[in-house]
């Protein structure tokens, strides 16, 4: 990435502030207040300030800083299918300092000082396009492959197939279709229809226009575990959820900062809007249930338009837009964003030189923490 990209300011009060990015490369800054930062289609600079911070970072070569002296807790969730993206987490402290590293579940928790999960990198270890690529402590640079071969995880290894053999097309799309039991189908390059069928799916779509069908679902009576897991992110995407009497939950995750993009979920079967209630509250998810006791979950549906799938349909013609379901749901219009600074600041990204790769693994390993605990 270029060492002088020039990025428009948008400052944070001591407030809990939304912040949301420009469509030009931004420098997200939040301040003492719980802070949501939300970036742009470009390469990014998000800094997250005192309090308890979510961070949501996208397309292009995103750059987070935590702040060791700000006392805050930062969340991040990067989600880019992009290949060859390259996000970076930057923490001005040397590596000896900072620790535990664990695992809980899907996510990689970051430690300071003993004290664990002061950074939460949200779905590292559930796919590539969730991860941060290249972490500096101080003048220690680390890359997301020496992390997860330290919790035995082999960064080579095959992800999988990303394509039905033979291949077979729906319009344009390639297809990849599972299996009647869980499936984890991750698209490849190229605009794909994703086909689930039975099971508790994990559907991960393209930088492109995908369709994503997660298909049923099977109770596995281990708590709450019916759900299928749909990501499309970039490009306008269109979601299939088939209205059924089998256990048919899905949870969708749509984070796309392109201005105009336009996405779709559509119910199809023997339902009218008017039998479909709708939930939620202002900055949170979107519940929709049918009368056939699915549910369906879109993460994040109130909280900015970056995450809002844009049109509901169903089969009777009707269309749902995200002005109707906030009516449906009882809420006003969307509130604009923390207002931003127009004018340009210059500010640097400040490309620190590549250390010599030897040494580099065995000052990770040598931190004091729990850096091979892999619970959860």
């Amino acid at each position: 990435m270029p060492t002088g990209i020039s990025r428009l300011l948008v400052q944070g009060s001591s407030n809990d502030d939304l912040l949301v990015a420009h469509p030009e490369p931004s420098r997200l800054v939040g301040g003492e207040g719980n802070d949501v930062l939300i970036d742009g289609p470009g390469s990014d600079s998000l800094l997250g300030g005192g309090g308890n911070n979510r961070l949501f970072g996208g397309l292009g070569d995103d750059y987070y800083t935590y702040d060791v002296y700000s006392g805050s807790r930062d969340v991040i969730l990067d989600f880019d299918p992009t290949p060859g993206n390259i996000d970076t987490l930057i923490v001005g402290e040397s590596l000896e300092e900072f620790g535990p590293f664990e695992r809980y579940q899907d996510d990689l928790l970051i430690g300071l000082h003993g004290e664990a999960g002061v950074i939460t990198v949200r779905d590292f270890f559930l796919d590539a396009a969730f991860r941060i690529e290249r972490f500096r402590f101080g003048a220690t640079h680390v890359t997301d492959k020496d992390i997860l071969r330290n919790f035995h995880l082999d960064p080579d290894a095959p992800t999988g197939r990303t394509a039905d053999d033979p291949p077979s097309y729906t319009g344009e799309r390639i297809r990849l279709t599972g299996k009647e039991w869980a499936d984890r189908l991750v698209a490849g390059d190229q605009a794909t229809y994703l086909l689930g069928r039975g099971g508790n799916d994990l559907l991960v779509g393209s930088r492109y226009s995908d369709v994503l069908n997660g298909g049923t679902v099977k109770p596995m009576f281990f708590g709450d575990n019916h759900w299928n897991l749909l990501y499309g992110g970039p490009g306008d995407d269109y979601y299939q959820v088939d209205y059924s009497w089998e256990f048919s939950d899905h949870t969708l995750y749509d984070y796309d900062t392109t201005p105009g993009n336009a996405d779709t979920l559509h119910i199809r079967g023997p339902l009218e809007p008017q039998y479909v209630r709708f939930r939620g509250s202002e900055g949170g998810s979107l519940y929709i249930e049918l009368d056939s006791e699915q549910r369906i979950v879109i993460t994040n549906y109130f909280l900015d338009k970056a995450f809002v799938i844009e049109k509901i349909r169903f089969d009777d013609g009707s269309v749902l837009d995200e002005a109707a379901i906030r009516q449906r749901v009882g809420l006003p219009a969307p509130t604009p964003p923390q207002a931003t600074l127009s004018t340009p600041l210059p500010y640097w990204a400040g490309e620190m030189p590549e250390p010599a790769a030897d040494g580099v693994l065995s000052l990770l390993f040598s931190v004091g923490a729990a850096l091979g605990h892999s619970g959860g």
